[in-house]
């Protein structure tokens, strides 16, 4: 996914889902963003999940085309962007047999997930 996409309110709306499925040991993959959004994002998953943050977030690189189908259909859900939803991405999670979660929006850069 890409980082403008994401804003603080979903991203506090994944932590809490994080935090919330604790007992599954759920994780949230995100891939390398630049250098400044890393620790701003941990400092925000730190607030909510704690000494879990490190453990629960795992940063991942972009994986080659061969790769990408198999590591996402490693998944147990794929939680959407919101006002950009994610249109390929979304796509290659469903064709791997990963379920969504997305909201529904009015502009139809939010209707595609």
């Amino acid at each position: 996914n890409q980082l403008w996409k994401i804003d603080k309110t979903l991203f506090l709306t994944w932590m809490d889902i994080i935090r919330r499925t604790s007992e599954y040991r759920t994780s949230l993959w995100l891939p390398l963003f630049p250098d400044v959004a890393k620790p701003q994002l941990m400092r925000i998953a730190r607030s909510i999940l704690a000494e879990n943050a490190t453990t629960r977030i795992v940063w991942t690189n972009l994986f080659d085309e061969k790769e990408h189908l198999q590591v996402k259909g490693l998944a147990a859900m794929q939680l959407d962007t919101f006002l950009y939803c994610g249109h390929t991405s979304g796509a290659d999670v469903l064709w791997a047999g990963v379920p969504t979660v997305t909201l529904p929006g009015i502009m139809q850069s939010a209707r595609v997930g």
